[in-house]
């Protein structure tokens, strides 16, 4: 009796672990995600800022392929995702490096895209957490199919999107949508499980860090996706390119060259 009572108390002390790693590893995903979100809206609201990262693009694509080898390194040295404060220190580097690069994806759109894509995003994101943290189906078990699956929408949206961008067929983007949006979501609930544990396999309890980037990245996949959806829906819908807006609230337009530039100078021998 004494032994169960013992493992009883070992048992409800692991839930307890497990749910404080839970608690910390959404409500850091909800900090990254309101972090970029604050930093997006200063890019949509600033055009200086925006002029900034269009005229130095280099930037945003090595701050993108800065984040994806320190995420590479966090991922797989276990050390550093456990040593403080250097674990902190490393996810905002990373966190800070992605914004930046995705920031420049943000020039060319408006507050309409920034908050349809984040509906569309955050809303479908809580409802495959929650059917994975309620689904007595353990897709803990299933890596090898889901590795197969992942990598055969893979080739699928390789294609389409090339098909997309060489042919300029529509419909070849919103299939490769469709595979991206598809298998991302499963991996969400893929990750939700390993977060939430009582499955084959569970992350540690010390990895709040990692679970949270993780969901991150999943946001930030599905994000860049829908975006380009939003901006192909604005134009049809709204009849006009969403892009930043002026002082008075119109679309920024350039200034149009109609070679009659000269027609207002002054010429040898005109009349004064």
């Amino acid at each position: 009796m004494e032994e169960m009572d013992i493992a009883q108390q070992r048992a409800i002390l692991m839930r307890k672990i497990r749910r404080r790693f839970m608690l910390k590893a959404y409500f850091l995903f909800i900090a990254f995600v309101l972090f970029s979100v604050l930093q997006w809206c200063l890019v949509l609201t600033f055009a200086v800022i925006g002029d900034f990262l269009i005229s130095h693009e280099e930037l945003s694509i090595g701050a993108l392929f800065i984040s994806l080898m320190l995420m590479t390194v966090f991922v797989f040295v276990e050390g550093i995702r456990i040593a403080i404060p250097l674990n902190w220190l490393l996810t905002f580097i990373i966190l800070q490096a992605v914004i930046i690069g995705t920031s420049r994806l943000l020039v060319m759109t408006c507050y309409g895209v920034l908050i349809g894509s984040l509906i569309f995003v955050l809303l479908p994101m809580f409802i495959f957490i929650l059917l994975g943290s309620l689904i007595k189906h353990d897709f803990t078990l299933d890596v090898i199919i889901l590795f197969v699956l992942s990598f055969v929408f893979f080739v699928g949206a390789v294609y389409f999107i090339t098909f997309y961008v060489v042919a300029k067929v529509n419909l070849a983007f919103y299939i490769y949508a469709a595979l991206v949006y598809i298998i991302v979501c499963i991996f969400i609930m893929y990750h939700a499980q390993t977060i939430n544990g009582n499955r084959y396999a569970e992350m540690r309890t010390t990895d709040y860090l990692l679970a949270a980037l993780i969901l991150y990245v999943d946001f930030l996949v599905l994000y860049m996706v829908i975006t380009h959806v939003m901006l192909i829906a604005w134009d049809g819908i709204m009849k006009t390119p969403c892009g930043r807006l002026s002082q008075n609230g119109a679309p920024t337009d350039p200034p149009i060259d109609d070679g009659n530039d000269d027609d207002n100078l002054d010429t040898p021998g005109s009349d004064r």
